[in-house]
């Protein structure tokens, strides 16, 4: 009986000090993951404790070239970038495809041709997008018109 009893007593304490551990464990942290520069699309966060996942990273620069059509033809293609920290990122691409510009930053930005009507977008705020589907080879030069020191350049090869 006193066997017994030492037996319980000693698996009640391995109980306690388990609870214990498990109570007093790490917090878990709920803020969200973030990728350095990334390629095609960012990483998703990382696993917490509880099984919950962290946000997704930032989508990167997509290539311009990409698959074939018919006898060997390009296919249009879609180029992200980001405005971020108060800058444009340059881009080139073929004729034909599509550069969608996001804004990254906290204010409002613009895409804005330095000649003529090609690139002329609303005040984008964080977040939102502005595309342009580029028919004719050359080099189009760009700039905030809120920011005039913001300037990019997409150059657009056959």
């Amino acid at each position: 009986m006193a066997r017994q009893n030492l037996l319980l007593f000693g698996i009640l304490i391995i109980a306690i000090a388990l609870f214990t551990v498990g109570c007093s464990g790490q917090q878990n942290s709920y803020a969200p993951t973030t990728t350095g520069a990334t390629g095609a699309n960012g990483a998703n966060g990382s696993v917490g404790a509880n099984g919950t996942t962290g946000n997704t990273g930032a989508t990167g620069a997509t290539g311009a070239t990409g698959p074939t059509g018919p006898a060997g033809a390009a296919l249009p293609q879609t180029s992200h970038t980001d405005i971020s920290n108060y800058r444009f990122s340059d881009v080139t691409i073929k004729t034909g495809d599509t550069v969608i510009w996001t804004n990254q930053d906290s204010v409002f930005h613009t895409v804005t041709s330095d000649s003529g009507t090609e690139l002329n977008s609303p005040q984008l705020a964080n977040g939102q997008t502005y595309s342009h589907t580029f028919t004719v080879a050359g080099v189009y030069t760009y700039h905030c018109t809120m920011h005039p020191s913001m300037t990019g350049e997409v150059t657009v090869e056959n």
